[in-house]
C-alpha cells in the first residue's frame, strides 16, 4: 500500500462510509415512497376508471393524496441531495488537500507546513480516537483543520459512551438502529449484548415478565438459533437474581465492557484499525530506533533510551536489520571496500577517506583521544 494511501485511510474512509449509509437510506427512503405513491395512482385511477359517474368530491380525496405522496417524494429528493452533495464536496476538499501536498508543486517552505499540518491532523484524529474531544475540538480550532476531520462522528460515539458508563441504553440503541444494515452485513452481535443487558436489569429490579416480553419481542431470534447466552438469560429471569445463572451473567464491570464494545463495533463500521495511524506511527519510529543495548539514559544520543519513550518502547519489537552496515564514526559514511575500515594505536576505527582528513604529516590525530598514531601503526580492518 502506498504510503500516502496508509497515512490518510481514515481522512477518506469516514466520509466515503458516512455518504453510503446516506445513498442508502435514500434508496431505501425514495423506494419505499415511490411505493406509496404508486397505491395512491391505483387508488385514484380506480375511481376514474370506474363504470358509474363520481362526483368532484368523490375524487378530491385521492388526488389530494397523490399530489402530497409526490410533494413529500419531492422534499425527500431535495433534502437527499443536499445531505450528498455536502458529503461529496467534503471528499472532494480532502482529495484537493492531499493532491496539493503529493503532487510535488510546493515549494520547500510550502511543503514543511503542509508536513506539519499532516502531522496535526494525525495527533486530533488520534485524540478523537482516544475520546479526548475537548482537547480535541481546543486543537482542531488553533489548527484549522476541523473540517479535514470528522468530529461530528465521535461526538456522537462520546455521546453513546457516556450514557453507557451512566447506565442508559437509549442513544446506544438509537446508534444501532441507524446503523442496523451495516451491523447486519458484519454480522454483529453487539445488539444483543445490549438487549441481554437490559433484560438483565429488568431482572435487577424485580420485573421479571417484562423481562419476558423484551427477550420474545427483541431477542426471539436469538433464543431460536439456540445462543447460549439467551438460554441462560432465559434461566435467570425465571430463577430471579440469586440464581447461578444471573451471577453467571452479572459482570461489576457490564457497562465498561459494553463501552469496550462499542468502540469495537464503531470502529468495524468505518473499517478503522484497532488503532491510530498516529499511534502506529510513532510505534515504527520508535521500533527503528529500538535495539537491546537500549536503556533509560543509557545514550543521550538515542530516541530509544529517553526515559519516557523507553516506557513506551517496552512491549515493542526491536528494529529488524537484516544487513547491517558499519558506519565511519567521523564521517558517517559506510565502511567498506570503498572505504577500508582503519585502526589507530588507540582502539579507534574510522574510515580511510576519515584517515586522510586527520593526518598530520606521517602521524594520524585521533579526535577522540588526541592521541598520534604514525601511519606505519595504521592497522587495517577486515568485515566478516
Amino acid at each position: 500500500m502506498d504510503s500516502n494511501a496508509a497515512l490518510e485511510y481514515q481522512t477518506f474512509k469516514i466520509p466515503y462510509e458516512t455518504l453510503n449509509k446516506q445513498f442508502r437510506e435514500t434508496q431505501k427512503s425514495l423506494g419505499r415512497q415511490r411505493a406509496r405513491i404508486q397505491d395512491a395512482k391505483n387508488l385514484l385511477d380506480t375511481k376514474l376508471t370506474a363504470e358509474k359517474p363520481i362526483t368532484l368530491d368523490e375524487v378530491a380525496a385521492p388526488l389530494a393524496e397523490f399530489k402530497n405522496r409526490v410533494s413529500m417524494m419531492d422534499s425527500l429528493i431535495e433534502k437527499a441531495y443536499e445531505e450528498q452533495a455536502d458529503g461529496l464536496h467534503d471528499l472532494q476538499h480532502r482529495a484537493h488537500y492531499l493532491h496539493t501536498g503529493v503532487d510535488g508543486s510546493l515549494t520547500s517552505i510550502e511543503q514543511w507546513m503542509w508536513n506539519k499540518e499532516r502531522v496535526d491532523r494525525l495527533v486530533l484524529q488520534h485524540l478523537l480516537r482516544c475520546g479526548h474531544l475537548e482537547t480535541a475540538r481546543a486543537f482542531a480550532e488553533k489548527t484549522g483543520l476541523g473540517r479535514l476531520c470528522d468530529i461530528s462522528i465521535f461526538e456522537k460515539a462520546d455521546l453513546v459512551e457516556k450514557s453507557l458508563l451512566n447506565g442508559q441504553t437509549g442513544p446506544c440503541l438509537e446508534w444501532l438502529h441507524e446503523h442496523r444494515s451495516r451491523l447486519r452485513r458484519l454480522t454483529s452481535t453487539f445488539e444483543t449484548e445490549i438487549r441481554s443487558h437490559d433484560v438483565m436489569e429488568l431482572v435487577r429490579e424485580g420485573r421479571r415478565l417484562e423481562a419476558l416480553k423484551y427477550v420474545r419481542r427483541f431477542l426471539a431470534q436469538s433464543l431460536q438459533e439456540g445462543n447460549e447466552k439467551i438460554r441462560k438469560l432465559m434461566a435467570a429471569i425465571a430463577c430471579g437474581v440469586e440464581s447461578k445463572a444471573f451471577r453467571e451473567l452479572d459482570s461489576p464491570k457490564g457497562w465498561e465492557e459494553l463501552v469496550r464494545l462499542f468502540r469495537m463495533e464503531n470502529a468495524r463500521i468505518y473499517q478503522l484499525p484497532e488503532q491510530s495511524i498516529f499511534s502506529a506511527c510513532l510505534q515504527t519510529g520508535i521500533c527503528a530506533h529500538k535495539t537491546p543495548s537500549c536503556a533509560p539514559n543509557a545514550n543521550p544520543n538515542c530516541i530509544a533510551c529517553d526515559t519516557t519513550v523507553h516506557t513506551l518502547a517496552a512491549d515493542l519489537p526491536f528494529a529488524n536489520v537484516s544487513n547491517s552496515k558499519l558506519l565511519c564514526g567521523l564521517t558517517g559514511e559506510p565502511l567498506d571496500e570503498k572505504n577500508v575500515p582503519m585502526m589507530l594505536e588507540s582502539g579507534r576505527v574510522y574510515g580511510e577517506k576519515a584517515v586522510l582528513q586527520l593526518r598530520e604529516g606521517d602521524y594520524i590525530r585521533c579526535p577522540r583521544t588526541n592521541t598520534k598514531t604514525h601511519v606505519k601503526q595504521l592497522a587495517r580492518l577486515f568485515i566478516l
